[in-house]
C-alpha cells in the first residue's frame, strides 16, 4: 500500500478560498499498527494484504489538536491493496480551526527549523486547544497553544494562520537559547514568526468579523520612538515598526 495524508484549509484566513495541502507527520493506525506520514504527507504500508482499516485524529509528531467545543477531529476509512489512498481532513471529519491549527504549527515548525536545525523543542509535540469559550484572543500558556472560538466581534482565531503562528512563536521564544525574552521583544518575535512566512504587513487579516486585521506593520503609530510607550504590546509595536516600517497591536 502507498498513500498520502492531506488537509483542506482556507488559504490563510476566514473566508479565503479552500485549498488542499499535504498533512506531514500525521499519526494513524492501520490494521492495529502505528504509522506516520513523512514530510511530504506520504506513507507506505508493507506486508499487509487486502482491505485494512485506517483511523486517525489530528495529531502527529509536531502538534496534537483538541477541540473544546465539539468532538475531536476523527478519520476512519479503509485502505485497499494496490489502490490509491488519501487520508483527507475536510469539513466532513473536522473543524476549520482544527485543520488550520494543525497546518500552521507544522509549517511554522518546518520554517523555523531552517534557522534553528538543532533546537530540540522543534522535535516535540505541541498541544493545541481550539475553540476555547471566548473570543478575540489566543494565548500560549507555557506548554500549549490556545485558540478562541468565533463570536459576534471576532472570528475563530484557530482559523487564521497568522494567529496560530504567533502563539506558536511564543512557544519558540520560551524554548530558544537564553530562555523567554522580555515582554515587548517576545511579542515582536511571535509576530515575526507570522510575518516572515506571509511577507504581508497585515497581521491576521480576518481577525475581526468585518475582515480587519489585528494589526498593521505599516501603521504610522510606531514610526518613531516614543519613550512614554511602556506597555508590553505597545512597546512591541516599536520593534515591529523597525522591521516592517510600521506597528503591531495586541495579541497575548
Amino acid at each position: 500500500h502507498s498513500a498520502t495524508t492531506s488537509i483542506e484549509v482556507e488559504r490563510r484566513t476566514v473566508g479565503d478560498p479552500l485549498e488542499t495541502v499535504v498533512a506531514p507527520f500525521l499519526d494513524m493506525t492501520i490494521a492495529g499498527a502505528a504509522f506516520q506520514s513523512d514530510i511530504d504527507g506520504a506513507f507506505s504500508v508493507d506486508g499487509l494484504t487486502g482491505p485494512q482499516p485506517v483511523s486517525a485524529s489530528l495529531s502527529g509528531a509536531l502538534v496534537s489538536v483538541t477541540n473544546l467545543q465539539s468532538a475531536n477531529a476523527s478519520f476512519t476509512g479503509t485502505i485497499n491493496e494496490n489502490s490509491p489512498f488519501d487520508l483527507l481532513w475536510d469539513g466532513a471529519n473536522s473543524d476549520p480551526s482544527e485543520r488550520m491549527t494543525y497546518r500552521a504549527i507544522v509549517e511554522s515548525s518546518q520554517f523555523v527549523r531552517t534557522v534553528f536545525p538543532s533546537l530540540a523543542w522543534l522535535d516535540t509535540t505541541v498541544p493545541a486547544f481550539v475553540n476555547l469559550n471566548d473570543q478575540c484572543n489566543a494565548f500560549f500558556d507555557g506548554t500549549a497553544v490556545n485558540m478562541f472560538r468565533g463570536g459576534s466581534v471576532c472570528n475563530a482565531t484557530g482559523r487564521i494562520f497568522d494567529t496560530v503562528a504567533h502563539e506558536w512563536g511564543h512557544g519558540l521564544d520560551h524554548n530558544l537559547p537564553g530562555g523567554l525574552a522580555e515582554g515587548a521583544l517576545a511579542e515582536f518575535i511571535a509576530d515575526m514568526v507570522a510575518f516572515v512566512q506571509t511577507d504581508d504587513h497585515l497581521i491576521a487579516p480576518g481577525f475581526f468579523v468585518g475582515g480587519g486585521a489585528v494589526r498593521d506593520l505599516e501603521s504610522t503609530f510606531a514610526e518613531c520612538f516614543d519613550a512614554s510607550v511602556t506597555g508590553v504590546h505597545d512597546a512591541g509595536q516599536m520593534l515591529g515598526g523597525t522591521r516592517a516600517g510600521g506597528a503591531v497591536a495586541e495579541l497575548p
